[in-house]
């Protein structure tokens, strides 16, 4: 199977910085790009997946069986993956389980950069864009934001979802309140995390800087101790299939289109009918010859 990103031009730049090892990139460090095609309004990207391109939402979905340090391992390295967008002066702005992919050894890529924006001194977002569930208290109550502090409370909300396989808050109101009630006992430390990124006062949520200090995402770990059967019981389910066959054809495809993806905000002009069937027409040109590319592979 082969992965299909689809974007507009204008979010070149968050792919050009994305050279990570945690995060899918347009370069072919880890995830090789077989093929790139560009036209005036769009782009796509055909690469290779990672693992069995398992995202984090059907992984807690099953549910894993996580630990704590498995969990930190996990999650240190979307830490990782974010400290080195904010060191580009990229805001992901839709961190969630849907958007992580990861393979049997445990490690993760971060993906779907269609809501991504570039961080400039001054300035504020004033649309929300991402998922409901990751949306922090001042955001949800209309105020403008400068970002970083809304991807705190994000990877807040994805640590609590990611031990517990559910959401920390069930409503407007309870997210407004932030009050944690953890469904079982968890370490002091993680406790103390898991308040500091899902504070509802900005001023006194935790930052990205004192994230990266924190014991809890530095605890060691031995993941020779952890099987993929173990900790994802429904993954043993023979997945022979997937190898049998190496030609690629409909079935073997994700199309991965990020313009929907995109919310109406400040820098994303509505198009009109003309525009937008104008944009049909260039995605049905660009699929017919990715289409072309791939039956002469």
């Amino acid at each position: 199977m082969i992965l299909i990103w689809v974007g507009s031009v204008k979010k070149w730049p968050f792919w050009l910085a994305c050279n990570t090892p945690n995060v899918v990139k347009c370069i072919s460090f880890l995830l090789q790009v077989l093929e790139v095609f560009e036209n005036e309004g769009f782009f796509q990207m055909v690469m290779e997946k990672h693992g069995d391109g398992l995202d984090l939402f059907e992984f807690i979905d099953m549910p894993a069986r996580l630990d704590e340090p498995l969990a930190s391992y996990i999650f240190r390295q979307l830490v990782a993956a974010v400290s080195y967008l904010r060191s580009k002066s990229v805001l992901h702005r839709d961190i969630k389980d849907e958007n992580i992919i990861i393979n049997s050894k445990f490690h993760i890529r971060l993906i779907d950069f269609g809501s991504a924006a570039l961080l400039e001194p001054g300035k504020l977002f004033y649309t929300f864009c991402g998922t409901l569930e990751y949306c922090s208290p001042e955001v949800l109550l209309g105020n403008p934001y400068k970002g970083p502090e809304l991807e705190m409370w994000s990877l807040g909300v994805f640590l609590y979802t990611l031990l517990f396989s559910e959401n920390p808050f069930g409503c407007v109101e309870e997210t407004l309140q932030a009050r944690l009630n953890p469904p079982c006992p968890i370490s002091t430390e993680l406790y103390a995390l898991l308040a500091g990124l899902l504070h509802p006062v900005v001023d006194e949520r935790m930052t990205l800087e004192d994230l990266l200090e924190s014991q809890w995402i530095q605890q060691p770990i031995n993941l020779a101790e952890y099987s993929w059967g173990e900790v994802f019981p429904s993954s043993e389910v023979s997945t022979e299939h997937v190898e049998s066959n190496s030609c690629v054809n409909r079935a073997d495809i994700l199309y991965l289109d990020l313009e929907n993806n995109l919310s109406t905000s400040e820098d994303t002009p509505l198009v009109d009918e003309d525009e937008d069937e104008e944009q049909r027409r260039t995605m049905a040109a660009l699929q017919s010859e990715l289409l072309k590319y791939l039956t002469d592979v």
